[in-house]
């Protein structure tokens, strides 16, 4: 008689893999089609890039430049410099076009050096035929609003870029940067600028303006001027206050030089090109006034002050402006493949989900099932963290201790009572499907591991800082955590998350010993029976049904099925052993090769320069693991071992899509809110310092 529960669960499971595989399916659609509009708009930019130039010779022939229409307005040389602005402003479009990787911020800032662009053909068109046709023209004047328009659009996509990471540093920091002020300032410019532009377009149609307009329109552009001098100012200060605290950092020795370096050039890119920015936009408006001023004038000699006071200055606020959207956008030095990357791995999800209709042997399922909601919250690790040396393991050392002498000496006793996963006491017996698996090495300090996961939690690249936290501040690293609301994200980590008492918790390898004391890790008396890889009963193909060692990678494809989102995060340990761990490295490239999404976290950069070119010599052949058997197990799943250790090497390695690429790949608006995280540390730092100051004066006054 057939298990109705069973198949239950396996009509829930094939809704949920249907389910799944339409999104995936939609996000393969999704992401080609971002790969065909790029394609679009690249050929766009460069067909009408090119027609600027070629048009007008074809138009016109030897003629061009011979003269206008309208002499008195404008020369051929103002449509051939702005059409040189107009040249960079494409070259700036293209390279953002070509980077890879796609993120928000990234297509915003791909936007907005589209419309300096547009802008910039507006403004060489209305030149051109101002020049050929006259300034009245019914041509001319399409080219006037339309140079209006796009003026408009770009002034504010780059305030709008501005902001965005103003909120990004203001956000991890967790206090005020003036954010508020500079939406007001920004709003009052907005209404300002407006008018301006109104008046400007008005006076256009106009063969003689009235004096009131003339002084509206010069008061409207002095108040504007003004207002984004005072934008300006404020961001200026923004960027300051990170920077002083990362510069007490640094001095302190919390960062490394390579991170202050890194800082003080991104605050250096982002002022400098805003400054660029704002310079040329007051110019380049001022001399659109003073350029509709003499076309209405008429007098001779305009055409050359054209060129040297209206020409000049809107070429030059076309370089600036599109310079500052490069610096801002921070793509000069991301990879062009990634998207190709991403859209690789969307594939092999689909592959997954494709592959899973049916179930092998129900009771291994039902196993897998189990093993996958054994996820835990951040919460209640660090809740276990804290009482590390207090009320268990009681002479724990944070900087000595690793993971193994964690599970001997705590998780394996506070769990014995149960029998079950440690993960089911931290989490009052509830089920929990995890957001993330952590891989990770049993040889590095614990203390680290933990770091690496909170450091996932708070958006830093890096745990070194975090690790530093654990040590001398947790209060003010669960305050930025609290302030991240990513207490509650699920975890999976073999440590907690196995049953230790169903394998290993009555036997120790030799020379197992405590760092500490130096005595041999004590075994457990609980007399629980215990699965491995050959204990009976087995699957069809012959594999150990009740053994929670050898379910990983199913367990994680079975996971990855129900939530698209589901991620490995990768912990490396300083010395990057992980790499040589034979169950390590398996994790890694299954979860590869399902597509899930995969996050490096790594101590710090400096230790990545140190160990890369160790890591180029590895060989799955040479993989250790507690266990023979389990060597023996993931060898054998491996028919090509040379293909298998180039396709390492290609995931760790590769320019554009490999892990340790991924790592340093990070977009502006990223790096200003990992630099914020950095500051709010110090500022965290400073405030409970001066706590405690106060604490001991008083008392010290009593």
């Amino acid at each position: 008689m057939p298990d109705s529960s069973s198949s239950d669960t396996s009509d829930a499971d094939s809704e949920d893999d249907a389910s799944a595989q339409e999104e995936e399916k939609g996000g393969l659609v999704s992401m080609s089609q971002s790969i065909c509009l790029k394609a679009c708009l690249t050929i766009l930019v460069l067909a009408l890039s090119l027609a600027v130039w070629i048009g007008p010779g074809l138009a016109y022939g030897p003629t061009l430049l011979d003269g206008c229409a309208d002499m008195t307005s404008h020369s051929p040389g103002t449509f051939l410099l702005t059409a040189t602005g107009s040249l960079w402003a494409a070259g700036v479009t293209l390279l953002l076009l070509a980077r890879g990787r796609s993120s928000p911020h990234l297509r915003s800032a791909t936007g907005c050096a589209l419309t300096i662009w547009l802008y910039s053909l507006a403004v060489a068109g209305n030149f051109l035929f101002s020049c050929r046709l006259g300034s009245l023209s019914q041509v001319t004047q399409i080219f006037n609003y339309l140079t209006a328009v796009f003026n408009f659009a770009s002034w504010v996509w780059v305030t709008v870029l501005v902001m965005t990471r103003i909120s990004a540093l203001e956000a991890s920091m967790g206090q005020p940067l003036g954010l508020q002020e500079m939406w007001w300032v920004i709003a009052v410019t907005t209404v300002t600028t407006t008018v301006c532009v109104i008046l400007t377009v008005y006076a256009w149609s106009l063969k003689f303006v009235p004096l009131p307009v003339v002084c509206m329109l010069a008061s409207a552009y002095g108040v504007s001027s003004a207002l984004y001098l005072i934008f300006t100012g404020l961001v200026v200060c923004a960027f300051c206050t990170p920077l002083r605290l990362l510069k007490e950092m640094h001095n302190a020795e919390y960062i490394s030089e390579e991170t202050w370096a890194a800082a003080v050039a991104l605050g250096r890119l982002q002022i400098g090109g805003l400054l660029a920015s704002t310079t040329s936009t007051v110019l380049s408006a001022g001399s659109f006034i003073f350029g509709s001023a003499l076309q209405l004038a008429k007098h001779k000699g305009s055409g050359r002050d054209m060129l040297i006071f209206v020409a000049f200055p809107l070429w030059l606020d076309i370089i600036a402006n599109s310079t500052c959207v490069l610096f801002l956008s921070g793509a000069v030095h991301m990879p062009n493949a990634v998207l190709g990357n991403a859209l690789g791995r969307q594939r092999n999800r689909a592959a997954l989900l494709g592959s899973s209709n049916s179930v092998a042997d129900r009771r291994w399922h039902a196993k897998v099932s189990e093993l996958a909601e054994r996820g835990f919250t951040l919460e209640s690790l660090l809740r276990f963290y804290k009482r590390l040396g207090t009320d268990y393991m009681l002479h724990y050392k944070s900087d000595v201790h690793r993971t193994s002498d964690v599970v001997r000496q705590a998780i394996i006793p506070l769990s014995r009572p149960s029998g079950a996963a440690y993960a089911m006491t931290m989490m009052n017996g509830a089920c929990s499907l995890p957001a993330a698996i952590v891989t990770h090495n049993w040889g590095n300090l614990f203390r680290d591991l933990v770091a690496g996961i909170c450091a996932d939690a708070i958006g830093l690249s890096g745990y070194a800082l975090v690790s530093e936290l654990l040590d001398n501040d947790i209060v003010a690293l669960e305050s930025m955590l609290a302030n991240s609301g990513k207490l509650q994200k699920t975890y999976w980590v073999c440590a907690f998350c196995i049953a230790q008492h169903s394998c290993i918790c009555q036997t120790i390898s030799a020379g197992d010993l405590d760092p500490v004391d130096g005595t041999e890790h004590p075994t457990c008396d609980c007399g629980r029976p215990k699965c491995f890889n050959d204990t009976p009963e087995a699957d069809a193909l012959g594999r150990s049904v009740h053994c929670e060692l050898n379910k990983f990678d199913d367990m994680m494809g079975h996971i990855a099925r129900i939530d698209v989102q589901f991620e490995q995060l990768i912990v490396v340990d300083s010395k990057f052993d992980l790499f040589t761990r034979a169950w390590c490295v398996a994790e890694v490239a299954e979860a590869f090769r399902i597509g899930m999404p995969q996050n490096l976290k790594i101590k710090c950069g400096q230790e990545l320069h140190a160990f890369e070119e160790r890591l180029r010599f590895l060989k799955v052949q040479e993989m250790e693991a507690s266990r023979p058997e389990d060597v023996a197990e993931i060898l054998a799943k491996i028919p090509d071992k040379d293909a298998f250790n180039a396709q390492l090497q290609t995931l760790i390695f590769d320019e554009h899509t490999g892990l340790l690429a991924q790592w340093r790949i990070l977009d502006s608006t990223e790096q200003l809110r990992h630099f914020g995280l950095l500051a709010r540390f110090q500022w965290l730092r400073g405030q409970r310092s001066q706590i405690l100051f106060d604490r001991g004066h008083r008392g010290y006054t009593v």
